[in-house]
């Protein structure tokens, strides 16, 4: 019974989870549509629009290196943060409310570098670059 608590409390924290964006995999855009302009964060590896600006959430983390705010697309204030992985590569990550991605079934609650939040492997959904989790 222990267990299958557990495991809809992970999936219940996955539905509410923030997504984390490698910086280094994501460039931005101004479009206009309809005489209208949205700001995007791109894939870099193919283009496609992964978040708009007026998505990003600021979700800082105790265990970051190092954390900066930075103006992306006109929006100030983005918290962009240092992390460092078990093999010693750095990396910057972003976080935003929601972003189009291919998320991976598995769910892991532990080992997060954000405290309460699990996470799974988000990667690009036209051509499969990993972005996050």
């Amino acid at each position: 019974m222990a267990a299958s608590r557990v495991d809809m409390i992970a999936r219940h924290l996955a539905t509410i989870l923030a997504i984390f964006l490698l910086v280094c995999s994501l460039d931005w855009v101004t479009l206009a549509q309809d005489d209208e302009w949205d700001e995007f964060l791109l894939c870099r590896q193919c283009g496609h629009e992964i978040t708009n600006a007026v998505d990003l959430k600021r979700v800082a983390s105790p265990q970051a290196l190092r954390q900066r705010n930075d103006t992306i697309l006109g929006i100030p204030g983005v918290l962009i943060q240092l992390f460092v992985n078990p093999l010693g590569h750095q990396f910057e990550v972003i976080t935003t409310k929601k972003a189009d991605v291919k998320k991976f079934n598995e769910v892991f609650p532990g080992d997060s570098w954000f405290p309460g939040y699990s996470w799974r492997i988000a990667v690009c959904p036209r051509c499969g670059q990993h972005l996050g989790w």
